[in-house]
C-alpha cells in the first residue's frame, strides 16, 4: 500500500496553522488527543465501536515508517488495517505497524487474531501505553477506495510502552484517517 499522506505536520505546528483554526474546537481536540480513540468515538456517537478487519499480516516496514520509529527498514512488522465502525458504518480507517523486534510476542499474537479495536485490546490486556510524535495530515479519499476528490483529516503517532527494565514492549506507528461521519469535510480547509 502506498503512503497515505506526504504532508504530515507536527501537531504543535498544525495547531498554529490556518487549517486548524478553521476547525471547530471539538475536532481539533479529537485530532490532538492522546486518549483512546475508541473511547472518544464511543463518547461522540453514544454507541459501541466495532471493527471491520481489512487485513492483518507480516510485511517489511519500509523506509518512511522505519525512519518514523527509528528501526531498520528491512525489519518485519505486523501490519493491521481496520475500519472502526459504528452501527456497521465506517467512521475511521486505522493502520497500525508493530515491528516484531519491538513488540511483545503475546501481544502480536492477539493483534493478529483479534476483531476488536486496538484501544480495547490494550485495555483488556492491561497495557498502559503512551502516544508521542503526533502529526496531522490530509489524505485523499481515493487512497482508501472512497469517492475521488474527497479529502480526509488524519493523524499518526507512535504508540509505545517501555517495560520495567527499560526495554520496549510496544513501539508502533499508528495512522488514523477520520471519515466524514466524524469530521465533516466542509468543516476544514486543506492542510498547508
Amino acid at each position: 500500500m502506498k503512503s497515505l499522506s506526504t504532508d504530515w505536520l507536527e501537531a504543535e505546528a498544525w495547531e498554529r496553522s490556518g487549517p486548524a483554526s478553521s476547525l471547530l474546537l471539538r475536532w481539533r481536540r479529537l485530532l490532538t488527543s492522546r486518549d483512546s480513540l475508541t473511547d472518544e468515538l464511543e463518547n461522540i456517537f453514544g454507541k459501541e465501536v466495532g471493527v471491520e478487519l481489512k487485513r492483518t499480516g507480516l510485511e517489511r516496514i519500509g523506509r518512511e515508517v522505519s525512519e518514523y520509529l527509528g528501526v531498520d527498514p528491512s525489519e518485519e512488522a505486523l501490519v493491521r488495517e481496520v475500519w472502526l465502525t459504528v452501527d456497521n458504518k465506517r467512521v475511521v480507517y486505522a493502520r497500525s505497524v508493530f515491528p516484531v523486534s519491538c513488540t511483545d510476542a503475546r501481544l502480536l499474537d492477539i493483534l493478529a487474531s483479534s476483531n476488536e479495536p486496538l484501544g480495547k485490546i490494550l485495555l483488556s490486556e492491561g497495557i498502559r501505553f503512551g502516544k508521542d510524535m503526533l502529526e496531522i495530515g490530509l489524505v485523499e479519499g481515493e487512497d482508501l477506495g472512497l469517492d475521488g476528490g474527497q479529502h480526509l483529516l488524519a493523524r499518526r503517532y507512535r504508540l509505545f510502552k517501555v517495560d520495567d527494565s527499560g526495554g520496549c514492549t510496544v513501539n508502533a506507528a499508528v495512522t488514523e484517517v477520520f471519515g466524514t461521519a466524524v469530521i465533516p469535510a466542509e468543516s476544514f480547509r486543506a492542510v498547508d
